[in-house]
C-alpha cells in the first residue's frame, strides 16, 4: 500500500514537464517575431495552470504536451525554409535574413492563422473552468469521467487549431520564400535608376496647372479601348521645351499604385506605368543604351504580376551570358519573348516612358532598340510607349519612318496649336514665380514692370528652360533686391543670338568679365578648367575631383594655348571649385550627391559650339578640350599618386582622392574615344602603355572597380586602337595595344597573389603568354617596345618594395574586397 502512495502519480509526471514544453513552444515562437506571439505559451500556461488545478489524469496533458510541439516544429520548420531559400542564393543579394522572415511574419496568411490561434486558446482557458477537482484523490477521482470528457474535447479543439495554423502558416512560408526567391533573381539583373523618381530635379519642375491639355490628349490616348489606335506616343522637341517635364508628371499620373499595394491592378481599361527611364548625360549608367532593356524588364516584372513568372525565365536564361550582353540580345530576350507570352491577356493599359533619347550616347544602337520596341507595341495590344526626345536623325529614322507610322502618334512642341498653349504656361509660370518675390510682386504691379515681365515673355517663347534660368538669375543676388537692374539684365540685347545662347552669355560675362580674365590669367586657368569639365567631362562629379583634374589639367598645352600669361599660381581647391559653381547658380549646380552638374544640358552644348558662344574667354573647343583631359588624365598615374588613391580606398575613405579614384577609371575610356587624333595624342598613348603608368591603371582599376575591370581596360583598347590605327604614322597595330593592356592585367593579379615571387620571374612568364603566343606575331619592333613594357614593371616592383608604405599599399588585395561593393563611384 505504502509502496503505490510512493509512486509518483501520472498526473505530477505530466504536471511536471508542463515548464520544458513551454519552453520548447517559447524556442519555437521566438523564431517569428510576431504581434501577439507572446501570448501563445502564456495562454497554454494558463490552460495547464487549470488542468493542474484539477490534477487532473496524465493523458490529456501529454496530448496537450504533443500539440505544442507539434506548433513549435511547424515554426522551426517555416524558419528552415527561409533559411534554405538564402543558403541557395548566399552572397548574391543585399536582402537580410531578418527582412526575409518579416516577409513570413506580416503576410496575411500567417497574420490569420496566429488571430484564429490565439483565439482558440482563449477558448480553451474559458473551459478549464468547467473542470472539477481539487487536492483530494476521493474529489478527482469523481469527477474524473466528467473531467476526461472536457479534456478530450479541449484537445480535440486544439489540435484542430494547431492544424488550421499550420495550413496557414505553411502557406505564407510558401508564398514568401517564392517570393524571396524571385527577388533574388530579379536583384541580379543590372539596372540603373533610371525612373522618374531618381531623375534630377529639374527633370522634374513642371508647374501645376501648366502642360494640362497634352496630358490630358496623352491620358486619353493610353486609356483608349480601340485596337487599331497608335499607341506608341511620341513627343519632339528642341532643348529647354519641357519634354522631360512632361515625360515626368506623366509618370507620376500614371503611377496610381503605392508601393505597399504595387502588385494590385488599378480598374479595367485604367492605364497604369509600368516602367519608366530617363536618360541623363550626365550620369554614366543613364547614359547608356546598355541599362535600357534590364531595367525596363525589371521594372515590368514588379509592376505587371502576370508577366512576373515568365519574366523570372527570361532572366534565368539570360544571366549566364554575362552582364554586359548588346542590347539586341537584350531586348529579345527580356522583352520580346516574356510578353510575347502574355500579349493576349485582357490587362489594362501598361505605359513604357522613356525620357531623353537624345541624350544617350550610342544612337545606332538605340535606333535599333527603337525599331524593336515598335515591333512590340504591335504585338502586344495592352502596351503603350510614350518617348520623348528631340528630332535626331536616327531616332526620327526609327519612330518616325513611314514603316512606323501605323502605331506612331506624335505631337512636336513646336507646332503652332502647342505653342498657343506652351507660351500661356510659360507667362503663367514666370508670373507665378516671378511674383513670389515681393520686391519683383511690387515692380511688376506698375505699368513700366508690367511692360517687363510681358517683354520677358514674348522672350521666352515656348523655352521653359529659358523662363527657369531668369527666374534662377532673378532669384539670386545681386539682383533678388533690384527688380529694375533684373529685368535689364535679362532683357539685354542679344545681338545675333537667340534668347538662350544670349542670356548663357550674359551670366558668364557679368560673373567674369573679360576684362578680369586678360588682367588675372590665374582667374582665367581656373574658369576654363572649370568650364572644359562641364563641357567636356560628361558625368557630374564633386568639387574636389573637379579641383584634382583641373590642377593636372592647367599644366597641359591646352591651356598654356589659351591664358595671356604663365598659368595659375594658385592651385585649385574644393573650395574654390565651389566658389565657381556659387557665382554660375543660375546654370550650375551640386546634386542631391554632392556633385556638379549644369542645370540643362542646352548650357554644356552652348560651351562647345563657337557660333553659340562666340566669345573666347568662354568657348570651350570640344576637340582640344578632350584631348587636354587625355593628357591630364595619364599625367595621374604616377606611383605617388596611385598610392594615395589606393590608401583612400582602403579605409573607404570618401575623400577628394578617393572620389578621384573612381573618376580615372570611368573617364579615361571615355575621354580618348571622344579624343580627335594628333601627332602629340599618339605620342603620349604609346609613353602611356609601355610605362608603369598603364600599370598603375591596372593596379587602381583592380581595387576600384573589380567587377568591372575587364570591360573598363576592353573600352581603353577600343579607344586606343581606334584613335591609333587609322592614324598614326606608322600606324599602331591593335595586336600590339591588346598584349600590352593583357600583360597590365595579368602582371597586377599574379603579383598581388604571389607578392613575393621574383618580379622577372612573373614578366618572363606573362612576356611568354602574351608575346611569343599573340597572333598576329609581333613586329621586331612592337617586341622591342613590349620589352621596355616589361622593365617598366620590373622598375615599378623594384621601386615599391623599397618603400614601405608603398609595398603595403599596392600589394594589399583587402582593397579589392571593399571594391567589390562599389558599383557606383562614392559621393
Amino acid at each position: 500500500m505504502s509502496s503505490t502512495r510512493e509512486r509518483p502519480s501520472p498526473i505530477d509526471t505530466a504536471l511536471a514537464v508542463a515548464g520544458p514544453m513551454l519552453d520548447i513552444l517559447k524556442d519555437g515562437l521566438a523564431l517569428v517575431n510576431h504581434p501577439g506571439v507572446g501570448l501563445v505559451p502564456q495562454g497554454l500556461s494558463a490552460v495547464l495552470d487549470g488542468i493542474k488545478l484539477v490534477r487532473t489524469n496524465s493523458k490529456s496533458r501529454q496530448d496537450f504536451e504533443r500539440e505544442a510541439r507539434v506548433l513549435s516544429a511547424l515554426l522551426s520548420g517555416a524558419q528552415k525554409a527561409v533559411d534554405s531559400s538564402f543558403v541557395e542564393h548566399e552572397g548574391e543579394h543585399d536582402t537580410s535574413e531578418s527582412q526575409a522572415i518579416s516577409t513570413v511574419v506580416h503576410s496575411p496568411e500567417l497574420q490569420r492563422g496566429m488571430r484564429n490561434l490565439l483565439q482558440a486558446i482563449e477558448d480553451l482557458s474559458k473551459r478549464t473552468s468547467e473542470l472539477r477537482g481539487g487536492d483530494r484523490a476521493m474529489v478527482s477521482f469523481i469527477f474524473a469521467l466528467h473531467n476526461k470528457d472536457i479534456l478530450e474535447g479541449m484537445t480535440t479543439d486544439l489540435t484542430r487549431a494547431v492544424q488550421h495554423f499550420q495550413t496557414l502558416a505553411l502557406a505564407a512560408v510558401d508564398k514568401a520564400v517564392e517570393y524571396i526567391k524571385r527577388h533574388l533573381i530579379l536583384a541580379k539583373l543590372k539596372c540603373a535608376d533610371a525612373g522618374y523618381r531618381s531623375v534630377h530635379i529639374e527633370k522634374s519642375l513642371l508647374m501645376e496647372g501648366t502642360r494640362d491639355a497634352l496630358l490630358s490628349e496623352f491620358l486619353s490616348r493610353f486609356q483608349g479601348s480601340d485596337p487599331t489606335a497608335k499607341r506608341l506616343n511620341v513627343v519632339t522637341g528642341g532643348a529647354g521645351m519641357g519634354k522631360s517635364a512632361i515625360a515626368y508628371r506623366l509618370c507620376a499620373l500614371l503611377d496610381t499604385k503605392s508601393n505597399d499595394d504595387i502588385s494590385t491592378p488599378p480598374p479595367s481599361g485604367t492605364p497604369a506605368l509600368g516602367a519608366s527611364f530617363f536618360f541623363d548625360l550626365r550620369d554614366p549608367d543613364l547614359s547608356s543604351d546598355r541599362m535600357l532593356i534590364p531595367t525596363i524588364a525589371r521594372q515590368l516584372a514588379e509592376r505587371v504580376p502576370s508577366l512576373l513568372p515568365h519574366m523570372i525565365e527570361a532572366i534565368r536564361d539570360f544571366l549566364p551570358h554575362g552582364e554586359s550582353q548588346l542590347s539586341s540580345f537584350a531586348v529579345t530576350a527580356l522583352l520580346l519573348k516574356p510578353l510575347e507570352r502574355v500579349k493576349d491577356l485582357p490587362l489594362h493599359p501598361i505605359v513604357i516612358v522613356i525620357d531623353g533619347l537624345d541624350e544617350c550616347t550610342d544612337q545606332e544602337s538605340l535606333c535599333d532598340i527603337l525599331k524593336s520596341l515598335v515591333s512590340l507595341v504591335r504585338t502586344v495590344r495592352w502596351l503603350h510607349l510614350f518617348v520623348a526626345s528631340r528630332p535626331e536623325s536616327l531616332i526620327r529614322e526609327a519612330l518616325l519612318s513611314s514603316s512606323a507610322a501605323d502605331v506612331v502618334h506624335r505631337r512636336d512642341l513646336g507646332e503652332s496649336s502647342v505653342i498657343e498653349d506652351t507660351e500661356g504656361d510659360i507667362k503663367k509660370y514666370l508670373m507665378e514665380k516671378i511674383e513670389s518675390l515681393p520686391e519683383y510682386a511690387a515692380y511688376t504691379a506698375t505699368p513700366h514692370g508690367s511692360e517687363d515681365l510681358n517683354h520677358l515673355v514674348h522672350r521666352a517663347g515656348n523655352l521653359f528652360i529659358y523662363a527657369r534660368t531668369v527666374f534662377l538669375v532673378l532669384s539670386r543676388p545681386p539682383y533678388r533686391t533690384r527688380p529694375v537692374e533684373g529685368f535689364q539684365f535679362v532683357l539685354s540685347p542679344t545681338a545675333h543670338l537667340s534668347n538662350i545662347d544670349a542670356l548663357y552669355l550674359q551670366i558668364l560675362t557679368v560673373a567674369y568679365p573679360p576684362s578680369l580674365l586678360t588682367a588675372s590669367p590665374g582667374v582665367h586657368t581656373h574658369l576654363l578648367c572649370f568650364l572644359t569639365f562641364i563641357a567636356c567631362g560628361k558625368y557630374g562629379w564633386p568639387p574636389a575631383t573637379f579641383a584634382i583634374i583641373g590642377n593636372y589639367l592647367a599644366a597641359t598645352d591646352y591651356i598654356h594655348s589659351r591664358t595671356a600669361a604663365a598659368p595659375a599660381s594658385q592651385p585649385m581647391t574644393e573650395a574654390s571649385i565651389s566658389q565657381m559653381t556659387a557665382e554660375l547658380s543660375s546654370v550650375m549646380r551640386i546634386g542631391e550627391c554632392g556633385s556638379i552638374l549644369p542645370i540643362h544640358v542646352s548650357f554644356m552644348e552652348f560651351l562647345v559650339d563657337s557660333n553659340r558662344c562666340p566669345n573666347k574667354h568662354y568657348h570651350i573647343s570640344e576637340n582640344a578640350a578632350r584631348a587636354g583631359l587625355v593628357s591630364a588624365s595619364f599625367a595621374v598615374f604616377q606611383l605617388e599618386t596611385a598610392l594615395d588613391i589606393l590608401a583612400a580606398w582602403r579605409t573607404r575613405d570618401n575623400t577628394p582622392v578617393g572620389q578621384f579614384g573612381t573618376y580615372i577609371a570611368l573617364a579615361l575610356p571615355m575621354h580618348i574615344k571622344t579624343c580627335v587624333f594628333s601627332d602629340g595624342i599618339a605620342k603620349e598613348i604609346m609613353a602611356f602603355i609601355q610605362s608603369a603608368g598603364l600599370l598603375n591603371y591596372c593596379r587602381l582599376l583592380s581595387a576600384t572597380r573589380p567587377k568591372i575591370m575587364r570591360k573598363c581596360l576592353s573600352d581603353l583598347q577600343t579607344s586606343f586602337v581606334q584613335l591609333l590605327s587609322n592614324n598614326a604614322s606608322p600606324p599602331v597595330r591593335e595586336v600590339e595595344v591588346r598584349c600590352r593592356i593583357e600583360f597590365c592585367r595579368k602582371y597586377v593579379e599574379q603579383m598581388l597573389h604571389n607578392p613575393n615571387k621574383h618580379a622577372q620571374e612573373i614578366t618572363q612568364e606573362i612576356y611568354t603568354q602574351t608575346y611569343i603566343s599573340s597572333s598576329p606575331v609581333l613586329t621586331p619592333e612592337e617586341a622591342q617596345r613590349f620589352e621596355e613594357l616589361k622593365c617598366s614593371c620590373e622598375r615599378l616592383h623594384h621601386e615599391i618594395i623599397r618603400d614601405a608604405r608603398a609595398q603595403e599599399m599596392w600589394y594589399d588585395t583587402t582593397i579589392e574586397h571593399r571594391g567589390q561593393n562599389s558599383e557606383r563611384r562614392p559621393m
